[in-house]
This record gives C-alpha cells, structure tokens and sequence, in this order.
C-alpha cells in the first residue's frame, strides 16, 4: 500500500467521521455466557482481537478448544490496517464457532475496526512531516510499518550502520520487545546514543499487563518514541 500524507483539514474531517463511527456502533457486543468459550490465539496482538470481538462471550487461554488465525500468512502486527482484516476474520471465525453469538461479534468487531482505523490516521497525521526518515532497530521489524508511513528500518547488523547513525545523526537505537537488546546496546554505546524501546506486538509482561496496556496503547506508545525519533513535526 502507498504512503499517502493526508492535508490537514482531510486528516481532521476522517477522525470526526471516525469518531462518528465509534458513536454509532456503541452497541453492547456479544451476550456475555456464564461459562465462556475458551479460546487460544497468540501472539499478543491476536488475544487481543479476540478479547476484544468476544468481549464477554470468550476468554483467551492457552489450551482453548477454539484456535484462532489471523487470517493472512504475513504479520500484521504493525500495521492498524491490516488489523482491520484481522479483526473481521476473528469475527468470523468466533461467529462459526458459536452461531448465537454472530451478530454480537460482528458488532464488537466493527467497533474495534473504528479505533484500529482512527490508530492510522493518527500514525499518518503525525508522521507525516518529519525532518529524519531513518530509525535503526535490533532486527529491522518495522520495515514495512516504515514503507507504509514514510520512513526507512535499519538493522543493527546492516554493513555500515555504525556509519549511517553517525552521519544521519540519529539520536536513538531502538531495542524491541522479545529481541535480544545486546546488540543494539553495543551500537547505541558505540555510536553514543540513546537506547529506546519499540513494542513488537508479540508479548507483553506482568508489569504491562498490571498497569492495564492494550494493542492500542503500546501502539500509540511506538508513535511517541517515533515521532521524537524522527524529529516530526506537531500534526495540524
């Protein structure tokens, strides 16, 4: 999919329509059940989804007798987009599993779709004017995040990269979660910079999970240390 940057006013009127959307699909999902279906979806972002579309009808276990896939052979992790896809598949799937809840998911599911759809207007709105288009991580993750909003991932083992941050002189080497940091460590020391965090969307710890964060949150978390990463400037 191409990079589209968005003019200030259109950006403005998609989160008002998007907002409308969310008002308008306020309906209460699925019926909770006294035992709830027991369901197994990894990674994080997937459990997520489900818990999400099967508010109250599912729970995520380990072992549920319901596996759910996200419907694509690629990660969409990353990309709020493609979780758009995503979420209507888990709707779909947890609609042929428990008939009776159908209309319920499909619910909850398009209310989830508003948020992940508003998640990337505001990725586009805030990356769009940015005076650095290079970042550098521990494993090159956010590529295709990159190709999609206008920047460039590097690998910490890319030839030269050593060079690249000083030349470029980029003010972070971003570990991320569920990738061993020594590496990108070792860069940010060699090079004298910050070291910085970027969620993969594949796990999440017992202090995230205490403190409440959802897909949406680490998401917007990303955005932050990217925009100051890139230098953007304040959407308009």
């Amino acid at each position: 999919m191409a990079t589209v940057v968005l003019p200030g006013p259109v950006r403005r009127l998609l989160a008002v329509v998007v907002i409308g959307v969310l008002a308008g699909c306020s309906a209460a999902g699925p019926t909770p059940l006294a035992n709830p279906i027991a369901v197994t979806a990894q990674p994080f972002a997937l459990a997520e989804v489900a818990r999400r579309v099967g508010l109250g009808r599912v729970t995520v276990t380990d072992r549920g007798g319901v596996v759910l896939t996200p419907g694509t052979d690629a990660d969409p992790w990353l990309d709020p987009v493609a979780m758009e896809a995503v979420t209507a598949h888990v709707a779909a799937q947890l609609g042929q599993a428990d008939p009776a809840g159908r209309r319920g998911y499909q619910e909850s599911a398009k209310v989830y779709q508003a948020q992940l759809s508003a998640l990337d207007i505001d990725y586009r709105s805030s990356l769009a004017d940015c005076a650095r288009h290079d970042i550098v991580t521990a494993d090159g993750a956010f590529a295709s995040v990159g190709a999609e909003y206008g920047f460039t991932d590097h690998r910490v083992s890319d030839p030269g990269i050593a060079r690249l941050v000083k030349a470029q002189g980029l003010p972070v080497v971003f570990t991320e979660s569920g990738v061993a940091p020594a590496a990108a460590v070792a860069l940010a020391s060699a090079t004298d910079t910050k070291v910085g965090l970027l969620q993969t969307m594949l796990s999440i710890t017992a202090t995230q999970q205490e403190q409440g964060a959802t897909y949406l949150s680490l998401m917007t978390d990303n955005l932050a240390a990217l925009s100051a990463a890139l230098d953007c400037a304040a959407p308009t």
